[in-house]
């Protein structure tokens, strides 16, 4: 019996643990200020300053249907420019939305003073995810460009013109979504994706479009967002990008009555594709506290826990509920391992099963998305165990790549995308496994997963490199911290005798961050760090100790934070390769 107690008490321990953040592996404690105190200050800054001005809210005539705005929609105005504005008021809504403020009740009584305070609504934390800029995917500290200023007032026009589809070919870019998105992270049915889109664009030819936005608004922004993202995925993405901004800004004055009207499960599925969207444009918001929300509704409506007998025959329901969850899970793990973040769901409080890969037959290409999942749960094992050893994780990575059958049927219009998901998964895997052997060198055992990992990672830059030289689609925003470890690792681990190849790569690695930073601006002080830090391992022994000090303290100010595995490997290549001590 006190056996059993110990393992109780245990359980319950390890519970309690859970939503601890700051653990040896990622350093984060200076990223987030404090949640619900400061949103409260945001509340009262914005009563006031609606209280002192008398001026209407920037979007409260704007219009995204040919009819006008609908009447009693329900919707709330968006914030004005000097509103959004601010700074500080702009960290201190994100700090409200990180991780702690999702996490589940642990049965601890709070203080009296916070039991009495209200709770926060969904349209204020997602107006706060959306009114941030993602210019730095790891911190949310500026407004979202499209909000503010003469771009505010660009957007604003265009929106009270109203959203027309027509406009252009807009049925060339949905199907881009469907190909591509879609196929990676199957939040709903083609088929059923592309009947709304035909009643969409019907009742904007019907001049009908401002009923269906009262009666369907999901169904609405559905189509918006995946037109948007696919105008993303195509080379328009440069000169038809202010459209696919105004069509996500309208999606984000319809989601608020989607989230009063619809059930969880189109919210969800809202709230993802507005996710998946984010991650190519520094205009939709902050992707880490939109996919919170996404995961929020989902964890609050059960969808980790449905079961599902019957893929095939089971209710239309439960296969929506299963089939959204598990994308989430795949989009989680892809964005918080490129951002080195902590997962924002667990495995152990996953009891819903995995889908088959044939229960999407309205897929051609079903097992790719299986194998997504799959890749998925390697990566996280990888992180969450590292105790068991790099080399177990290893060989299971190896044989998984080596033997997934990925998308046998895709054409080559789809396949470098496609191939993108898929790489930014496996090399993340590897990352991790690289992360469990230390910075040391010199054991067989090393050389052989470096070795391995080195291939994957060249083949993952020269992918992108190429993404770049056909101007075939953005990049996300993920990909400039990826190609920053990636590059670290190929100088920093690289054997003296090949460092030659590894300096021409970390070159094209500092183009193609060159290329990420004119859309996420943030991306700049890791182009700067590897910069630096390609040019003194070039200079090995000849390097001043004066130049180490300079890169540590650009290490410090950057506005990405650079991972403890690259510090790691810094430090241990200063140790055998010692500097100079001649001044500059």
């Amino acid at each position: 019996m006190a056996n059993l107690m110990a393992q109780a008490c245990e359980r319950c321990w390890k519970r309690k643990q859970r939503f601890k953040l700051i653990t040896h592996s990622y350093d984060i404690s200076n990223n987030y200020d404090s949640y619900i105190e400061g949103l409260k200050q945001r509340i009262r800054n914005l009563e006031h300053s609606t209280a002192q001005s008398p001026t209407p809210q920037r979007y409260e005539q704007a219009s995204t249907a040919p009819k006008g705005p609908v009447p009693g929609s329900g919707l709330e105005p968006g914030p004005t420019a000097h509103q959004t504005a601010s700074r500080a008021s702009i960290q201190a809504e994100m700090g409200s939305l990180s991780l702690a403020a999702m996490a589940e009740f642990s049965g601890e009584q709070h203080p009296a003073h916070l039991q009495a305070r209200p709770f926060l609504s969904f349209q204020t934390l997602f107006r706060a995810a959306a009114g941030s800029g993602a210019g730095n995917l790891s911190r949310s500290d500026s407004p979202n460009p499209a909000l503010t200023g003469p771009l505010g007032d660009f957007y604003l026009g265009l929106l009270r013109c109203g959203v027309q589809m027509d406009a252009f070919d807009t049925r060339r870019h949905f199907e881009r979504y469907l190909d591509v998105a879609l196929l990676c992270f199957p939040l709903t049915g083609r088929a059923h994706l592309d009947d709304e889109f035909a009643v969409v664009s019907q009742s904007q030819t019907a001049g009908t479009a401002g009923q269906l936005l009262y009666s369907s608004p999901a169904k609405v922004l559905r189509v918006y967002v995946a037109v948007a993202t696919g105008i993303l995925l195509t080379p328009d993405c440069r000169h038809m990008e202010s459209f696919a901004t105004t069509l996500a800004l309208a999606a984000h004055q319809h989601l608020p009555r989607v989230a009063v009207s619809a059930g969880e499960l189109e919210t969800v599925q809202c709230l993802m594709m507005l996710t998946i969207f984010s991650l190519f444009s520094s205009s939709g918001g902050s992707t880490w506290h939109l996919l919170g929300l996404a995961l929020s509704r989902c964890l609050s409506a059960g969808m980790h826990h449905v079961r599902v007998s019957d893929p095939l025959s089971d209710d239309d329901e439960k296969r929506g509920c299963s089939r959204c969850f598990w994308c989430l899970y795949a989009l989680d793990t892809l964005i918080s391992t490129s951002l080195d973040r902590p997962f924002l769901i667990q495995d152990e409080d996953i009891t819903t099963p995995q889908p088959p890969p044939n229960s999407n037959p309205d897929h051609d290409l079903g097992p790719f998305h299986d194998n997504i999942i799959q890749c998925a749960r390697l990566l996280r094992d990888a992180r969450r165990h590292p105790s068991k050893g790099a080399l177990f994780h290893f060989f299971n990575m190896r044989h998984f790549i080596e033997t997934a059958s990925r998308h046998p049927q895709a054409p080559d219009t789809q396949s470098a995308l496609l191939d993108g998901v898929w790489g930014r998964l496996c090399c993340g895997a590897l990352l991790e496994v690289l992360s469990s052997l230390g910075p040391s060198q010199g054991s067989p055992e090393n050389a052989m997963v470096t070795s391995f990992a080195r291939t994957r990672f060249i083949q993952f830059i020269d992918a992108l490199d190429e993404q770049h030289s056909t101007q075939s689609f953005s990049f996300m925003g993920c990909d400039g911290l990826m190609v920053f470890k990636m590059a670290a690792e190929l100088l920093l681990c690289d054997p003296a005798p090949g460092r030659g190849r590894a300096q021409a790569l970390a070159q094209k690695c500092i183009r193609l961050l060159v290329v990420i930073a004119e859309r996420f601006p943030a991306v700049r002080s890791l182009r700067e760090v590897l910069e630096q830090l390609a040019v003194l391992v070039a200079q090995g022994e000849r390097a001043a100790e004066v130049e180490w000090v300079r890169l540590e303290r650009d290490l410090e100010r950057s506005a990405v934070p650079i991972p403890v595995r690259v510090h790691d490997l810094i430090h241990s290549f200063r140790i055998h390769t010692p500097a100079t001590h001649r001044s500059v």
